[in-house]
């Protein structure tokens, strides 16, 4: 018994001619990234994928998936609404 290779669908909600795909997590793109394989969409040649988590999971697949660093910092103070 041979075992199938899990596959990945969006049943068609990706606009088919977007340049670049931005993604909320590291987890969501790498699930993007199977499925512009599954639809033989070349990346990076024809379709980015980027991502905002920067973690591991980017550097792992071939080619990677670019990864932003999101920094947090404190939030400034209101301005002083004197009247």
């Amino acid at each position: 018994m041979a075992l199938a290779a899990p596959r990945c669908s969006t049943q068609g909600r990706l606009e088919a001619n977007a340049d670049a795909r931005i993604y909320d997590s590291d987890v969501t793109a790498a699930a993007g990234l199977c499925v512009a394989t599954e639809r033989e969409d070349s990346v990076p040649a024809e379709l980015s994928l980027v991502s905002f988590d920067a973690s591991i999971l980017t550097t792992l697949p071939h080619p990677p998936i670019t990864a932003l660093t999101r920094t947090r910092s404190a939030p400034s103070p209101p301005p002083n609404c004197s009247r």
